[in-house]
C-alpha cells in the first residue's frame, strides 16, 4: 500500500522538475529574442509603461483609487520609463537603477480607509 503514494509523490517531483526547466527555457527564449530585437524590445517596453501609467490615471480617476498610490505607481513606472534611456546597456551604479531596484511599501491603512472600502 505505501508504493502508489510514493510513485505519487516522485510523479509530482518529477512534473515540478519539468516544469521549472520549461519556464527556464522559456525564459532563455525570450532573453535571445530581447537580444537580438532590441528596438522593438524598447519601443514595446515604452508603450507598455505609458499604457499601465494610463490606466493608473483612470483607475484614479473613475475608480477612485487612492491619490497617493496612483501617483505613487506613476512614479515609480516614470523611474522605469528613465531606464530605458540607454535600453540594451545597464549601468549598475545609475541611480535610476538603483532607485528602481529600492522597495517601497504603501503606507499602512487607517480604520476610515478600511471601512470605506468595505462599503
Amino acid at each position: 500500500m505505501w508504493i502508489l503514494p510514493l510513485i505519487g509523490y516522485l510523479g509530482i517531483l518529477v512534473g515540478f522538475c519539468f516544469l521549472t526547466l520549461a519556464i527556464a527555457s522559456g525564459l532563455y527564449y525570450l532573453s535571445e529574442l530581447v537580444e537580438e530585437h532590441t528596438v522593438l524590445t524598447k519601443k514595446l517596453l515604452s508603450q507598455l509603461i505609458y499604457f499601465v501609467v494610463g490606466v493608473l490615471v483612470l483607475l484614479a480617476l473613475v475608480d477612485r483609487l487612492p491619490l497617493f498610490l496612483s501617483l505613487l505607481s506613476i512614479g515609480s513606472h516614470a523611474v522605469y520609463a528613465g531606464n530605458l534611456r540607454r535600453f540594451p546597456f545597464v549601468r549598475l551604479s545609475d541611480p535610476l537603477f538603483i532607485i528602481s531596484c529600492r522597495k517601497r511599501r504603501p503606507p499602512p491603512l487607517r480604520q476610515s480607509d478600511a471601512i470605506q472600502q468595505q462599503e
